[in-house]
């Protein structure tokens, strides 16, 4: 469980890098262009690092499905031997 988390939180420290350094690069190239746009950069930095952060929260939940579901595979052998 904590490999996984570490993954996940290695995972979007890289992916928030990789999208915050071009978009800052961006937003300076574009400060002495039209007023109102420099913020460009930035806002896709936001809306990729929101999707990156969908995307790792999808894939948790079906680690945690899976192992959900496991369990009440186990469960269901115990009471059938029980019985």
């Amino acid at each position: 469980m904590h490999t996984f988390r570490r993954i996940t939180i290695a995972s979007s420290v890289l992916i928030s890098f990789l999208l915050a350094v071009p978009s800052v690069a961006l937003a300076k190239a574009n400060e002495q262009a039209i007023p109102g746009e420099s913020n460009l950069g930035f806002l896709l930095a936001g809306f990729g690092i929101a999707w990156a952060v969908f995307f790792i929260y999808v894939l948790y939940l079906a680690k945690r499905t899976r192992e959900v579901g496991k369990e009440i595979e186990e469960i269901h052998r115990k009471l059938a031997s029980r019985d």
